[in-house]
């Protein structure tokens, strides 16, 4: 996962350069926090750690190891459903938190916009 997170800020910094004049902050905060039903980077994270767990018992085991209970883990880890469908599921969510997605190395997008406040001042 550090490999795909890295190549992720990668791309996300090129992009953000090159809009780094944008002037409307809501853009950046609408592709960090956007509807369930658009492809958040969190939620694509979360569907690639999903399917790195592979198996039940490691989902289980890291659920639990990332402060689920044992009892509502159990329901998300033998669940059939597909990774991008329970990437958003309130379990998975408070598992694999943004804060949590961001200590991990995932780029924060508004934060990386700020970042880029003194080349948006005019004179």
């Amino acid at each position: 996962m550090s490999s795909r997170l890295r190549e992720f800020r990668s791309h996300a910094s090129g992009w953000l350069g090159c809009s780094a004049l944008d002037q409307v902050r809501t853009t950046f905060v609408t592709l960090d926090k956007c509807p369930v039903h658009q492809a958040t980077p969190g939620r694509r994270v979360r569907a690639c750690y999903w399917k790195q767990w592979r198996k039940a018992k490691t989902r289980l085991k890291k659920l639990t190891s990332l402060g689920v209970s044992a009892r509502v883990a159990r329901g998300f880890a033998l669940s059939g459903k597909g990774a991008w469908r329970l990437s958003m599921t309130s379990g998975v969510q408070r598992a694999l938190s943004i804060e949590y997605l961001t200590a991990e190395g995932l780029l924060n997008l508004e934060e990386r916009w700020k970042s880029f406040a003194s080349l948006r001042r005019t004179a």
